[in-house]
């Protein structure tokens, strides 16, 4: 109905302008044209130091065909999984999401490694600080190419799961070390890792010309 109407319309609008002596104007035309489209998407990691003094080492495991929701973020960005052409690691990002009570609490010379389904851990970040006696927001880290290149390739593994069809069960270990400053005093503060994901794929779009 919407499409008679403005067909109508346009009819009497160009009869119109001919009896006024001008021009009928051109009704634009539509294109369909296939364009790529990137968005980001998220997975953090938790880790909580408890009763730690000085030194400290953690390790956690996120299960990245699972615990990150690829398909539903297609589906929100209006993508076909079989128009999705690549994943691949954006940023890494670390904050405090639970202070610690301890005054100047400072987590100094941070690491963190990762690891791929029990394989060998490849540093991933390296020498960041971070303050842990207040909450915090999102600060970027430096990476380290060995760990950007285990990412990459369980992303690119990923990718082949999702555009099969199949679950995919792939496994990170995160094992992050540090000191506690000030040393002498026990810790009990929440702190995140969170990796954002370049998500790129293709649709189709109508251009108006």
């Amino acid at each position: 109905m919407r499409a008679r109407i403005f067909a109508s319309s346009a009819a009497l609008a160009c009869a119109w302008m001919l009896l006024a002596g001008s021009g009928c104007p051109l009704i634009p035309e539509a294109e369909e044209r296939t364009v790529e489209l990137a968005v980001v998407g998220s997975a953090v990691q938790e880790f909580q130091a408890r009763g730690i003094i000085n030194t400290y080492a953690q390790e956690e495991e996120f299960n990245l065909g699972q615990d990150i929701d690829i398909r539903e973020i297609l589906d929100d960005n209006g993508v076909d999984v079989a128009d999705l052409t690549d994943l691949s690691l954006a940023a890494v990002y670390v904050r405090c999401t639970v202070p610690d009570p301890n005054p100047g609490r400072h987590i100094a010379d941070g690491t963190v490694a990762v690891g791929r389904d029990g394989g060998a851990l490849a540093s991933l970040v390296s020498d960041f600080e971070l303050d842990v006696d207040t909450a915090t927001d999102w600060t970027e880290v430096s990476l380290a190419p060995a760990g950007v290149s285990v990412l990459n390739d369980a992303l690119d593994d990923l990718l082949a799961d999702l555009k099969a069809g199949v679950d995919s069960d792939i496994t990170l270990k995160y094992a992050a070390a540090g000191v506690s400053q000030p040393t002498g005093a026990s810790t009990s503060f929440d702190w995140e890792l969170r990796v954002d994901l370049n998500i790129v794929g293709t649709v189709t779009v109508d251009i108006y010309h």
